[in-house]
């Protein structure tokens, strides 16, 4: 797979032989460096917490006694990594859930979840009607301890509620509730370390590319070790998405239907997939409709690839 030289706003540099590069990564618990064995992260999406598992030898630490540390109350894990040329950034803040211990070898792996967890435990009632969404977030972060990346917005959330009681007062996870804003905003929401990030979506993409060429000589000029590709038939198929709808304010039932065609056509029915809606107009249902579908195709095909340290 070669990639076109048309591509731009590159996240990395493709000139770098993967070989030529030497990572190095640096543990901290409670704010001491740590030995550590292995460590691994997993970036998940904005409805779940990134994750971190991180080995550590229970004996001969420098900096702390761990039959202290299995007794202290919080944990507090920051990861940082070095691609080998641009020195260390942090790439993971959170507290940790569990440890779990291997006696016989004398190590300890140590889970967790960075900070958008705080959010995601603490369920709450209270929808804030009279504010905006950007006073929400920063009243949650604010709550929280954590520092603040914000662009401010003028509506009321209560008006983005449109008549729905139950909603109102339902209880929710705060992330939930500000996933929901975000989305009424068209926002992003994340966290980058202890800075929870609430900002208009970007129209510019960036992109992390994979270079595979054949070795020559004995020599890999690829940025990528391993590379495989997984495609979902059952999602190749052509997907209709309805969603059914009623608009509180002109007291009217509608439908509204997206459908995403995939070529060549397998000769095969339709995925269906049905939602029931209250509370957003005949117009919000088709562009949830459309977003609905887009989201399921894009699923249809994926990979897993293999890289030096980055």
């Amino acid at each position: 797979m070669e990639t076109s030289e048309a591509v731009l706003s590159m996240l990395n540099d493709i000139s770098k032989l993967a070989g030529a590069k030497k990572p190095n990564a640096q543990v901290k618990i409670n704010g001491k460096l740590a030995l550590w064995t292995s460590i691994e992260i997993e970036s998940n999406n904005s409805y779940r917490a990134a994750t971190f598992n991180v080995q550590i030898p229970t004996r001969n630490q420098p900096n702390f006694d761990f039959d202290t540390l299995i007794d202290t109350e919080e944990l507090l894990i920051e990861i940082n990594m070095d691609d080998g040329s641009s020195g260390l950034q942090r790439v993971m803040l959170g507290d940790a859930d569990y440890i779990d211990i291997d006696w016989p070898t004398q190590l300890a792996t140590i889970s967790g979840r960075d900070f958008s967890a705080k959010f995601i435990d603490e369920n709450t009632t209270d929808k804030y009607p009279a504010n905006t969404s950007s006073q929400i977030v920063a009243l949650l972060a604010d709550k929280h301890g954590l520092k603040k990346d914000i662009t401010e917005t003028t509506t009321p959330v209560g008006s983005y509620y449109n008549e729905q009681y139950s909603k109102m007062i339902s209880t929710t996870s705060e992330w939930d509730l500000m996933m929901f804003l975000a989305q009424k905003e068209n926002f992003d929401l994340y966290l980058e370390n202890d800075t929870i990030v609430f900002k208009p979506k970007s129209d510019t993409k960036t992109y992390y590319v994979l270079e595979w060429k054949p070795v020559t000589k004995s020599v890999s000029a690829s940025n990528v070790i391993r590379m495989k590709f997984k495609r979902n038939y059952t999602i190749a198929n052509d997907i209709a998405v309805t969603v059914h709808g009623y608009d509180l304010y002109s007291q009217k039932k509608y439908t509204q239907t997206a459908r995403r065609k995939h070529v060549p056509s397998r000769g095969q029915k339709k995925q269906k997939y049905i939602a029931s809606v209250s509370g957003i107009t005949q117009e919000q249902a088709a562009q949830m409709a459309q977003n609905v579908a887009l989201q399921l195709s894009l699923h249809e095909k994926t990979f897993t690839a293999e890289l030096s340290g980055d």
